[in-house]
């Protein structure tokens, strides 16, 4: 569709100046031709914000179709929406349990590390092992600081005191 090309140059500035509201509307406009390159093209937009507000449920949306209908890289780009979805809601948990540690409400904390851990997110596992270690908002327990230690480790988690924790820990054990 032509529309749908000439998206592209505004979106890139070719032969015109760059103008994502313009590209997000062709791509919008040609997306109604049901062309995978148009809707994958209108799920990019929504996915990275080009022209429009970023909005991962119709990215997915779009991308969806354009993946029924054979376009190979959108179901690429829609794990990448989906892991960076998850990273976010993953430093939100973590920020929001830095928070209340630092305010004294550990317990409170637990929960959002968990949600994070859960989400295989490095250092909310490393920072649950350390309240496991020394008891605080949890009851002490120093397997389940170890085993997360270890989770943490396997995740490619880098910080210097771990190591010294985990030998120290492994001779406790």
């Amino acid at each position: 569709p032509g529309s749908f090309q000439l998206a592209q140059c505004f979106e890139l500035g070719v032969g015109t100046k760059i103008n994502r509201k313009s590209a997000y509307l062709l791509n919008l406009e040609a997306a109604e031709s049901k062309s995978a390159q148009a809707l994958y093209a209108l799920g990019r937009c929504y996915a990275l914000g080009v022209g429009t507000k970023r909005s991962y449920s119709l990215a997915r949306e779009f991308l969806k179709q354009a993946e029924m209908l054979g376009d190979k890289n959108a179901s690429t780009l829609i794990t990448e929406l989906m892991e960076r979805k998850k990273r976010k809601i993953s430093r939100t948990y973590v920020s929001k349990a830095t928070r209340l540690i630092y305010i004294g409400k550990a317990t409170e904390a637990v929960r959002y590390l968990e949600a994070a851990a859960y989400l295989e997110t490095p250092v909310a596992i490393y920072t649950l092992g350390c309240l496991y270690e020394f008891g605080t908002g949890v009851n002490c327990d120093r397997r389940k600081a170890y085993d997360t230690y270890e989770r943490a480790f396997a995740l490619s988690f880098k910080d210097p005191r771990s190591v010294y924790k985990l030998a120290i820990l492994r001779l406790i054990k």
